[in-house]
């Protein structure tokens, strides 16, 4: 996953970041891999040659329409809707697909029905729920041509925002019938799936702070939330590495995103869903008066990169003294149990059910 190169492929987005990166060490990290954690079915994030078995093994099925869909329910989710889901279903139904409704009682429970549910090959799985019920269904169907679809239940719906536009009931539907479909990226930390964003400090303190409550309204709001948030951190010495280039900070925020929207906010005014890139944004000096700045102006998406924070594009990141802290990915909380995280985006993608202008 390392590129050992001392040609860096990280693209800073201004030029600022391109004097900061111009100045920044091009010697081989000395970061060691470590063993990946694991809390789901292991992904690969390793870039290999050729089409994955897993998209060979589709070669010489039938290719007869498949009508068959299966929902799998996060009825825990922040603004589950039974009558919407049911709804859903019916609608399916009446459009001639054969619909099936499982309901897991438990995170573990929903990977393990959405793998079973992906090697039945319908047509596809619809995640009902927030982010982290996508997650695990969409890992399911990572390099297979199941499609994923998505009824937003949950209290951010990332994925879906960044996709298909604000989360609505309708919105879903369309997205379905539409019949458009894209190829997406999938992210991989330490041997985690991810399709939106994972974080360290910032991110998953907001995170905390937002916990049984909805988020803000208006950028003030976010605003002295961060404030809050950002005076219980505590700085300490994290090397990034981004492709070929290593940098030494201590930064209160680090953030590797996929698609464009995290924690409610357009974090990110460029992440393409499918160009093979992440985009890490984190700041690079001490100053901490500039999180809840940085916040409301991206509340207002009034990006600024030339200051404290910057916004880099790259193939590979790898960060080091992680173990015990907090990562966010796709709305949950994780507790590192290794010193190393190795983010990359995996080989494979998923398709993804979207409406027919964003195909």
């Amino acid at each position: 996953m390392v590129d050992k190169s001392t040609t860096s492929k990280a693209v800073p987005t201004s030029q600022a970041s391109r004097a900061e990166e111009s100045s920044g060490s091009t010697e081989r990290s000395p970061l060691r891999r470590r063993r990946s954690f694991e809390k789901g079915p292991r992904r690969s994030g390793g870039r290999s040659e050729g089409k994955s078995t897993r998209n060979r093994s589709l070669r010489g099925k039938s290719r007869r329409p498949r009508k068959r869909v299966i929902m799998l329910v996060n009825s825990q989710a922040k603004r589950f809707n039974s009558n919407e889901a049911n709804n859903f279903a019916n609608q399916l139904t009446a459009a001639g697909h054969e619909v099936t409704i499982l309901r897991p009682e438990s995170s573990s429970d929903m990977a393990k029905q959405a793998s079973e549910a992906a090697q039945k090959r319908p047509l596809a799985l619809v995640a009902v729920g927030g982010d982290g019920a996508v997650n695990l269904v969409a890992r399911a169907v990572i390099g297979t041509d199941v499609r994923l679809a998505v009824l937003p239940q949950g209290k951010c719906n990332d994925f879906f925002t960044s996709l298909i536009g604000k989360p609505s009931y309708a919105r879903a539907v369309e997205a379905f019938k539409s019949g458009a479909v894209r190829s997406i990226d999938c992210g991989v930390v330490s041997g985690q799936p991810f399709f939106t964003s994972v974080g360290l400090g910032l991110l998953p303190a907001l995170s905390e702070a937002l916990s049984g409550r909805s988020l803000p309204r208006f950028g003030i709001g976010w605003s002295r939330l961060t404030t809050r948030v950002s005076e219980t951190l505590e700085r300490q010495k994290t090397p990034v590495r981004i492709d070929a280039y290593r940098f030494d900070l201590e930064p209160q925020m680090i953030t590797v995103s996929i698609l464009p929207y995290c924690l409610g906010l357009k974090l990110s005014p460029t992440a393409l869903s499918d160009d093979r890139r992440l985009e890490i944004t984190l700041d690079m000096n001490e100053d901490d008066s500039q999180p809840s700045k940085f916040i409301r102006s991206v509340y207002k998406q009034d990006y600024s990169f030339e200051g404290s924070y910057r916004l880099y594009r790259g193939e590979e990141v790898i960060i080091g003294s992680t173990k015990g802290r907090k990562l966010y990915l796709d709305g949950e909380l994780i507790e590192t149990p290794t010193n190393l995280l190795e983010i990359s985006i995996q080989t494979d993608q998923i398709q993804v059910c979207l409406l027919n202008n964003e195909s």
